[in-house]
């Protein structure tokens, strides 16, 4: 099965991103078409792994069980164009606070899924970050749409991520996009038991 490692966000965070894609499209016509992540399958990747066994997921699992991370949370949520407003192909939820503790989780995840080469991404810095859309082509995407979304995202009454657990899941491709599947969860600050799911 195909894999990655993420961070759950919450309904309300959910919600906030949907609320984010009606500000940018109203605004912005031209994304309206664009491939918009959809509302279940928005989340925080830590890392992409290539095709993994049952065997080599769970001793995946069972090496990030051994971590003593803090949990945490990711706040002051930005709304960016990557790579640039003139040319972007994704617009995305990045965090500003919480982005140290954050990175320092996605290196301990990177740093046990490269011991099983199962890492498949190229090294890069890593930015704390939702995925709102991808657009096939990049195209501009104006001042005035950066800037209602970002007074949605100043609006909103609880913009943060509680960071608890990693969750590990699978992907498989349909007709109508990717569904997501969630194979196991592995909770923060080396709390006993590793719930599983087939």
């Amino acid at each position: 099965m195909r894999c990655f490692v993420a961070l759950d966000v919450s309904d309300a965070t959910r919600a906030l991103a949907m609320r984010v894609r009606e500000s940018v499209s109203e605004v912005d016509p031209e994304w309206r078409a664009a491939k918009w992540v959809a509302r279940e399958n928005l989340h925080v990747t830590l890392a992409f792994l290539g095709e993994v066994t049952n065997a080599e997921m769970r001793r995946l699992v069972a090496s990030l069980y051994t971590n003593t991370v803090e949990p945490f949370t990711l706040r002051v949520p930005v709304l960016d164009a990557v790579p640039g407003t003139d040319s972007a192909s994704i617009i995305w939820i990045r965090y500003v606070e919480g982005s140290a503790e954050c990175s320092a989780l996605a290196a301990l995840v990177r740093s046990h899924a490269s011991e099983g080469i199962l890492l498949v991404e190229p090294v890069r810095p890593f930015v704390p970050h939702v995925t709102l859309v991808r657009s096939h082509r990049r195209q501009g995407v104006s001042e005035a749409a950066l800037s209602a979304a970002g007074r949605v995202l100043d609006a909103a009454t609880d913009p943060s991520v509680s960071v608890s657990s990693v969750r590990v899941f699978s992907s498989s491709l349909g007709r109508v996009g990717p569904t997501y599947t969630e194979v196991a969860e592995v909770p923060l600050l080396g709390a006993r038991g590793i719930k599983a799911r087939r």
